[in-house]
């Protein structure tokens, strides 16, 4: 006869082969607590846990950390009180408050033959607890080389992650657990940063397809999850050519709100604006052109977005272009400053010159460099008599500050030069 008492404390004695359950006075808990169940176990008792069970504790009962016998059992390997929990009807997959499993405190202290029976009892094999953590992460990370093979063979997942990103392998190689490393390269695992770059490569490769088919939700969400728009296939192309191709006008103002770049070539040299061109999309061609698309840029074989529209008859986008060239041309004019002059040397008469007493300009064009040098000195309209090689000795002795780019550097500049001959 057993005494239900709330202040006694579960004891015990083997009296004769019999196992004996006492009552001591004191503050503590009842036989049916919680606490009398879990001290049994923690104990190792069987008959005591038993007994407990018998009474009708709750086999699924838990301490103040939310732990229940059965992980108890697991933790410390006691494999017949396990067997006998499950036996009861333990919860296999009971978590405490820190979503621990019985599994993955039997893992992480090496008990093969404890994970071996909670799998055949319907362990998770591959449940998380609150840091991402799972059974293999730990037997790996303790370098449990057994248990690793029981869970592998159980169908753990090796390219779980925990919430630092790591998966069993990569815990394992930090570690130095060599034998465990080479028991999850066989089964295929892999180190986070295969796993990083495979999953990026994945949504660049979703972004680029999306891009072409025109799905704008897609590629909002892969933007905003941060893949980089100006990510490129085998063959050098971008999402942004990808939408050209399309002409899909708003995801192409999407890639490049995101920072895509608008004159990026592909492995021929080919951009956005010549395939843009090429498809005959006037829209896409328009979006590029605002976003500062070069309508000069050439590819490989030389041919232009305005060479493309031209040879395919592409009327519109050809009056488009040829407008944006005219425009660059014009606005490449008044950004560009003039080379100052700062001494102009006097071209010599020759004596067969005199003698005929010409007079007249030799007309030349020229480059004055931005290294401020003059090269490049060719005579366009000359006089003859020796003086077109006289006006050009004169041109390259000339001294001048060189002209610059909006941003004040240094460019070269070319320039039309008359130099007058007059005989007096």
């Amino acid at each position: 006869m057993y005494v239900n008492i709330d202040s006694a404390i579960l004891g015990r004695a083997a009296l004769g082969g019999f196992l004996v359950i006492l009552l001591m006075a004191g503050e503590g808990w009842g036989q049916n607590s919680p606490p009398a169940l879990i001290r049994a176990v923690e104990g190792g008792d069987l008959q005591a846990v038993k007994a407990l069970l018998e009474q009708g504790t709750d086999v699924d009962t838990t301490d103040e950390m939310g732990m229940t016998a059965l992980m108890y059992a697991a933790d410390d390997g006691h494999i017949d009180l396990v067997k006998l929990l499950l036996e009861r009807g333990a919860q296999v997959n009971a978590v405490d408050r820190a979503g621990w499993s019985a599994l993955m405190m039997a893992a992480q202290n090496g008990r093969a033959d404890v994970v071996a029976l909670l799998l055949d009892h319907g362990a998770d094999v591959n449940m998380k607890n609150k840091a991402g953590t799972t059974a293999l992460m730990w037997a790996a990370t303790r370098g449990h080389a057994r248990v690793v093979r029981v869970l592998l063979a159980a169908g753990a997942d090796p390219d779980v992650r925990d919430v630092t990103g790591y998966t069993a392998l990569t815990l394992a190689r930090m570690k130095g657990h060599d034998q465990v490393v080479r028991l999850l390269e066989e089964a295929g695992a892999r180190d986070s940063h295969l796993l990083d770059e495979e999953a990026r490569i994945s949504q660049e490769e979703q972004l680029r397809e999306a891009a072409l088919n025109g799905d704008v939700d897609v590629v909002r969400r892969l933007l905003k999850a941060g893949v980089n728009p100006d990510a490129r296939d085998p063959e050098g192309r971008t999402a942004l050519m990808y939408a050209a191709t399309g002409g899909e006008a708003t995801i192409m103002e999407l890639l490049l709100d995101a920072g895509a770049d608008v004159n990026a070539r592909d492995a021929y040299g080919s951009t956005a604006l010549m395939e843009a061109a090429l498809r005959g999309n006037a829209e896409a061609v328009d979006v590029l052109l605002a976003a500062g698309a070069d309508v000069r840029a050439k590819n490989r074989n030389g041919q232009t977005a305005l060479d493309w529209a031209r040879h395919l008859g592409r009327s519109r986008i050809l009056k488009i272009l040829q407008a944006a060239e005219e425009e660059h041309r014009d606005e490449e004019r008044r950004s560009r400053s003039h080379p100052r002059i700062l001494s102009l040397p006097r071209p010599e008469l020759t004596d067969e010159a005199r003698q005929h007493q010409v007079t007249g300009e030799v007309v030349l064009s020229a480059v004055f460099g931005a290294d401020g040098v003059v090269r490049d000195v060719r005579v366009l309209r000359g006089l003859g008599y020796g003086l077109d090689e006289k006006a050009v000795e004169a041109v390259k002795k000339i001294r001048f500050i060189p002209a610059e780019d909006p941003p004040g550097h240094p460019i070269d500049y070319s320039m039309t030069i008359r130099v007058q001959f007059q005989f007096r």
